[in-house]
């Protein structure tokens, strides 16, 4: 669940932020008369590097709920 999650929040980041710099290069292209030029496998690249990000991000707690004993884990809240 804490991976899954990671993941899924660092996936819509990573779409949203691609799409605010593609919104911003078509505006500074648009100002200045030039094309642009999107490689698809940068696109890819981006969503695979916030999916690690996600990854990495989640391990730890996932790894760290997984060991816990749950009397214990709650009697702390």
């Amino acid at each position: 669940q804490f991976l899954l999650e990671a993941v899924l929040i660092c996936l819509v980041g990573g779409i949203l932020g691609l799409i605010s710099g593609v919104a911003l290069a078509g505006l500074v292209a648009v100002s200045a008369n030039m094309p642009i030029k999107l490689p698809l496998w940068s696109v890819i690249a981006a969503l695979g590097v916030t999916s690690l990000v996600g990854i990495t991000a989640g391990l730890y707690p996932a790894y760290k709920a997984a060991y816990l004993n749950v009397i214990d884990a709650l009697r702390y809240e």
